[in-house]
């Protein structure tokens, strides 16, 4: 009975042993850097980051989830003016990345879509672009968008092993979706395997 108790014991810690190794791996990313954005005729570079979740479905592919924020311009004072416009533009994000793995990380290019939300307020000397809605005021023509646009991204980026459980993460983005949305980025950060 005790050798028994023994080898099955031994078989199940082998079995969870292995099955251990072979799940995929799920991970934390957050990153900062810059971003330079364009909707229709306004433009924000501004400083950016993203937080997200990660998991491993196999050694060549993943999947990624997370919260992008490309940026926000927030004026003083509380009235827009032709100096200070006003935006917020952030974004959900779902994403696959192909990786390939090397001595001192992984390589990996993403493919995704965005849900990305879009509040602009700006003044205009001239007439607004299509996409926003106009109002006439005695400092000019009132730009104004808060809209929900889709957008696709592409992306290159390496994760740098520091631990087998941390990772430094570099990243440059192109985005590009409705009404105009364009964005390039360059991010720095770090990704936590869990």
């Amino acid at each position: 009975m005790k050798n028994w108790f023994f080898a099955t014991s031994f078989v199940l810690l082998i079995t969870l042993s292995y099955k251990a190794e072979a799940q995929p791996e799920f991970y934390g990313i957050a990153s900062a850097g810059f971003a330079q954005t364009e909707v229709e005729s306004y433009e924000l570079d501004s400083f950016s980051y993203k937080i997200g979740l990660g998991y491993e479905l196999t050694k060549q592919w993943n999947i990624e989830f997370g919260y992008q924020s490309f940026g926000e311009e927030n004026p003083a004072d509380p009235v827009v003016s032709i100096n200070e416009p006003s935006a917020e533009l952030s974004a959900l994000y779902l994403a696959m990345l192909g990786n390939a793995e090397g001595n001192f990380g992984q390589l990996y290019y993403k493919v995704g879509l965005l849900a990305i939300n879009s509040q602009v307020d700006f003044i205009s000397g001239t007439v607004c672009d299509a996409s926003f809605e106009t109002v006439s005021t005695l400092a000019g023509t009132l730009c104004s968008m808060d809209d929900t646009l889709i957008a696709g991204q592409l992306g290159l980026g390496f994760d740098f092993y520091i631990h087998h459980s941390t990772m430094i993460r570099t990243e440059i983005e192109w985005t590009k979706g409705q009404n105009g949305f364009e964005s390039a980025a360059v991010y720095l950060g770090l990704r936590l395997n869990f």
